[in-house]
């Protein structure tokens, strides 16, 4: 796979729409994912990592974080790396997360001081 790239699907009724570039089979730069014509989720590929933020049905970001390429042998897989912060539909920070390698290290709930 080499240029830009457009996918398009049905499932359970959703319409899903994924629009990026690829590289000699690999991901590049900006990656954008629809379901119903709204944007679920952004990614953008640099070598090994990727920059991920999923969105709420609102617009509003849901998540956003980075994720990590690791190969061994014949085995590709993307785990989440580093902080990770979760917001609610009121792009209010809820909660933040530290991955090593896919692997949950800590968690830590925000309160929200908003009255």
């Amino acid at each position: 796979m080499h240029g830009k790239w457009i996918e398009k699907y049905t499932l359970d009724t959703i319409r899903y729409k994924s629009i990026g570039r690829y590289k000699e089979g690999e991901p590049i730069k900006k990656w954008k994912y629809y379901a119903n014509g709204k944007i679920i989720k952004k990614e953008t590929y640099k070598k090994e990592y990727c920059k991920v933020r999923f969105y709420h049905p609102n617009g509003a970001l849901q998540a956003k974080g980075i994720t990590q390429l690791i190969e061994k042998g014949k085995d590709i897989h993307w785990f989440y790396s580093g902080r990770w912060e979760y917001f609610d539909t009121k792009k209010d920070l809820i909660i933040t997360r530290l991955y090593d390698k896919g692997e949950l290290i800590s968690e830590k709930e925000i309160k929200n001081t908003k009255q």
